[in-house]
């Protein structure tokens, strides 16, 4: 476990900060503004989703761009059933 995409980011030349409340707290990153913000197997994780997004959206340059990658699910009516819905953190 790691933060494999921040390193392939940083490969490719780009300064890349991260956040994760569990691992790397880091709250200085929050009030920054950034062109782009990578959501890598986070959203499912929000409790308020809208919150979250908006005060995410506000820490965005001009042109900026929310890019999100989860896992996915078979649809709406198996959501009950994905286990990753439950996933404690």
């Amino acid at each position: 476990p790691g933060p494999v995409l921040a390193g392939l980011v940083r490969q490719l030349g780009f300064q890349i900060e991260i956040y994760d409340p569990f691992f790397a707290a880091n709250n200085s990153v929050l009030k920054m503004k950034y062109n782009f913000i990578l959501l890598n197997e986070v959203l499912e994780h929000f409790f308020d989703p809208l919150k979250d997004l908006t005060f995410l959206l506000e820490l965005l340059c001009d042109g900026g761009k929310i890019i999100v990658q989860t896992k996915l699910h078979r649809g709406p009516e198996h959501f009950a059933d994905w286990w990753y819905a439950r996933d404690p953190t």
